[in-house]
Parts: C-alpha cells; structure tokens; sequence
C-alpha cells in the first residue's frame, strides 16, 4: 500500500514539472494592451444625418439603395473624404459603399455606392469622415 502511495505520489510530482518546463519555454511578448473608447479628433462633434435614394431598378425587379446623401456635416471637415457602408443585421452589404469628399464650408454631400444594394436589405449605415 504505502509503494502504491508513493508510485502515485512521484506520477503527480513529474506531471507537474512537465507542464511547468513546458509553460517556463513558452516565449510571451508583453506588449501593451488597451481597451476603451475617445475622441480621436474629430472634426463634426454634432454627428450627421444620412438620407436613402430609393428607386425601383427594372434589372432587379425591386426598389434599391442606389447613394446616400450625408448631411449636416461641420464646415471643420471641409476638403475630407466621406465613407459610407450599407448594412444588414451588422454585416457589409457587398458593393454598397462609396466615398466623397467633404465641400468647403461642409453641409451636404452626396455618396454614390460602388453597387445599389436591395432597400429592403439596408437596416443600418455606417459613416466614418476621416
């Protein structure tokens, strides 16, 4: 009995060394790690408004999301690009993105979309000025 003790006493010991050696070799490069949110210089602190152009598109057989216009935009973003992404349930719609560019004195532009995306798809926009 007291063999057997000691046989599972010394099996537990060197199982414990190997996972030590084994986490002691692992190599950890301690960068920095972050988390949270701020502003990051933004030129619009208000926010913008977004307008659909909808229309009916005969090749497709239904109404679709052919640009966006974004408005409301500060004259401090003046001579920036515009970028929009059409959305559906948090996912990309392929091809319904565009950029523009920012008039002096801001107000309004309008996003033409590489694709028109099936207006019954869109659920959300998202637009970053950069």
């Amino acid at each position: 009995m007291m063999r057997r003790l000691l046989v599972s006493v010394a099996v537990i010991l060197l199982v414990a060394s190997v996972a030590y050696a084994a986490a002691a070799s692992l190599n950890v490069d301690g960068g920095v790690v972050q988390a949270g949110s701020g502003s990051v210089g933004q030129c619009d602190t208000d926010g913008v408004s977004v307008g659909y152009h909808v229309k009916y598109d005969n090749e497709v057989n239904d109404f679709v999301v052919d640009f966006v216009t974004v408005s409301g935009i500060a004259s401090a973003c003046a001579g920036k690009t515009v970028a929009v992404q059409l959305t559906k349930d948090g996912s990309a719609i392929s091809g319904a993105s565009g950029t523009a560019t920012v008039p002096s004195g801001g107000g309004s532009v309008k996003v033409n979309l590489s694709a028109p995306a099936k207006a019954a798809d869109v659920n959300d926009v998202h637009v970053a000025i950069y």
